[in-house]
C-alpha cells in the first residue's frame, strides 16, 4: 500500500473515531463534544461534585440530608448528582444473633433504622447475612434449630418496639447461598430451604403481611468447592424446592462476568449475559416457588 494510501486510511479512521467518541459525550453529559474544555476547567474551578441532567422527573425525598441513618445520607448524595429523585427502596444489611441479649439488642438497633426509613418513605431491602459474632453460621447447624429462640428474640423484639409489617419491608435470609464463600460445607442444597422456612417463618409468625425474597447466585459451586472458577450454571431448583410458597413474595439472581487470572491457561472466561445473568434459571426457581 503506498504511502498515501495509508495517510488516507488513517485520517478516515480519526474522523470516524472522533464521531463515535463525540455521540458517547453527547449522550452521557448532554453537551456537545466542543464544550468539553470548557466544561473541564469548570471542573477544575469546582468544589463541587459534578452533576449531571436529571436522572428522573420525579422530585426529590427531601429531607434526607439530616437523616441520622448512613444509607439515608448517602441517599441524599446520590440525588445532589443526579439533581432529582433516584430511588424510593434501599438495601441494609444484619447478621444473626448468638444469644438472647443480642438478640434484644440488633433488633433495638435495626427498628431504629426501620422507623427513619418509613419517616423518609424509603422501603428498605433487609439483606441478612449468616454471620454471627463469631463467624459464619453452620447451615447444618442452622437447620437443626440451634438458632431458633434467638430468632424469635429477634423478632418479638421487633413488634415490641413498635415496628409494623408495612415497615418492616422485605427480608432475604441468607443471600447467595450457593457460593463458596458462605459455611456450607456440610450442608446440602435442601438444607436451604429448612434454614428459609425456619427464618422467615418465625418473621412471619409476628409479621404476617412483611415481605420475603430468596437470592441466589446464577452460578451455583459444590459445597466442598472453594475455587471461584468452578462455578456451574446449573438449576437452582434444589435450593428452592422444599421452601414453604406462603413465606417467600419475590425470587432473584445477581450475576457477574467471569475474568480469569492473568496466568490461567485453562480458562476462557464468561462474558456473554445470557450465561453470566441466566434468566432461564431465575424462571425455572421463581416457578417452583410461584412467585415473580
Amino acid at each position: 500500500m503506498k504511502n498515501k494510501h495509508v495517510v488516507w486510511y488513517t485520517f478516515i479512521f480519526g474522523a470516524l473515531s472522533f464521531f463515535a467518541f463525540s455521540l458517547v459525550f453527547q449522550a452521557l453529559t448532554n453537551k456537545n463534544i466542543v464544550d468539553a474544555p470548557k466544561i473541564y476547567n469548570e471542573v477544575l474551578k469546582s468544589d463541587k461534585p459534578l452533576t449531571i441532567s436529571q436522572c428522573l422527573n420525579k422530585e426529590r425525598v427531601s429531607g434526607l440530608e439530616s437523616a441520622t441513618d448512613l444509607h439515608l445520607r448517602k441517599l441524599s448524595e446520590y440525588q445532589e448528582v443526579c439533581d432529582s429523585f433516584v430511588t424510593d427502596r434501599l438495601m441494609i444489611f444484619t447478621d444473626m444473633p448468638k444469644d438472647k441479649n443480642e438478640a434484644e439488642s440488633k433488633a433495638k438497633s435495626i427498628a431504629s433504622i426501620l422507623k427513619e426509613f418509613d419517616k423518609f418513605g424509603i422501603a428498605p431491602v433487609v439483606i441478612v447475612e449468616p454471620v454471627s459474632e463469631w463467624g459464619l453460621i453452620d447451615f447444618e447447624e442452622f437447620s437443626t434449630g440451634f438458632y431458633d429462640s434467638w430468632i424469635d428474640n429477634y423478632f418479638s423484639t421487633l413488634k415490641k418496639e413498635g415496628i409494623t409489617d408495612e415497615q418492616m419491608g422485605m427480608w432475604v435470609p441468607f443471600p447467595e447461598a450457593n457460593l463458596p464463600y458462605w459455611n456450607h460445607g456440610n450442608a446440602s442444597p435442601e438444607d436451604f430451604s429448612v434454614v428459609v422456612n425456619k427464618y422467615l417463618g418465625t418473621m412471619k409468625k409476628y409479621f404476617p403481611e412483611a415481605k420475603g425474597s430468596v437470592l441466589l447466585n446464577s452460578a451455583t459451586y459444590d459445597t466442598d468447592d472453594f475455587n471461584w472458577e468452578n462455578g456451574e450454571y446449573v438449576s437452582l431448583v434444589p435450593y428452592v424446592s422444599k421452601i414453604d410458597k406462603n413465606l417467600v413474595d419475590s425470587f432473584g439472581i445477581p450475576g457477574f462476568s467471569w475474568i480469569p487470572p492473568a496466568d490461567s491457561t485453562n480458562s476462557t472466561g464468561v462474558f456473554d449475559a445470557r450465561e453470566y445473568l441466566n434468566s432461564r434459571l431465575a424462571m425455572e426457581a421463581a416457578d417452583t416457588l410461584g412467585v415473580k
